[in-house]
């Protein structure tokens, strides 16, 4: 699998083990950035990029994952459902401005 992913010219790839894992089984190891040594691993093995995915919810989690090049992108699902502000939530946690979209200008 590793020598022929690159072939195929995706964008990134999205590592999600949902699908190969026992529903019974994912319930019991779905901690907090429990997909992340998955991308890891193809990061690490075939030359593309990965995104990372399984409960990341922190901004300071997402950082991590990208900082120390676990993923090259970090996919939130439910978190985006929760806090639909997220990106603006997760710059001002760690510090940063982020740029709104001009229809927000008057909200800020």
């Amino acid at each position: 699998m590793t020598t022929t992913l690159p072939a195929y010219n995706f964008a990134y790839l999205d590592e999600q083990t949902k699908r190969m894992i026992r529903r019974a089984i994912l319930k019991a190891i779905a901690i907090p950035g429990y997909q992340v040594p998955f991308s890891q691993r193809i990061k690490d093995t075939v030359p593309m990029l990965t995104a990372a995915v399984g409960l990341i919810t922190s901004p300071e989690q997402a950082d991590q994952i990208i900082r120390n090049e676990q993923a090259d992108l970090v996919l939130l699902g439910r978190q985006m459902l929760r806090d639909p502000y997220w990106p603006l939530t997760a710059a001002r946690a760690l510090g940063r401005e982020a740029p709104w979209p001009s229809q927000y200008l008057r909200a800020r």
